[in-house]
């Protein structure tokens, strides 16, 4: 049983780490990028990829109350973890 559990906590898509360059003019990137004011600390937001432009229209509901349907599987299917990608660094 424990080994189990411990192979499915380990499999737990949690935190990945990509890299990624882009080069166009900041005002073109700009258009994917949203300023995220959710996070702990309102005075100290952060930037990360507007993914919501991806997104489909809607998730269909595997169940009544629609609970299994948000967007986790869509996040770990197309982005290979269950949380926003976040922008830690824009340069020119």
């Amino acid at each position: 049983m424990i080994d189990g559990l411990l192979s499915h906590f380990l499999l737990m898509p949690n935190w990945v780490y990509n890299e990624v360059d882009i080069h166009a003019s900041l005002g073109e990137v700009g258009r994917f990028l949203a300023v995220d004011t959710s996070t702990e600390n309102p005075h100290n937001p952060s930037t990360r990829f507007n993914l919501h432009q991806l997104y489909p229209e809607r998730f269909e509901a595997d169940d009544l109350c629609g609970f299994k349907a948000w967007d986790y599987d869509w996040m770990i299917e197309n982005t290979g973890c269950k949380w926003n990608p976040t922008i830690s660094a824009i340069s020119e």
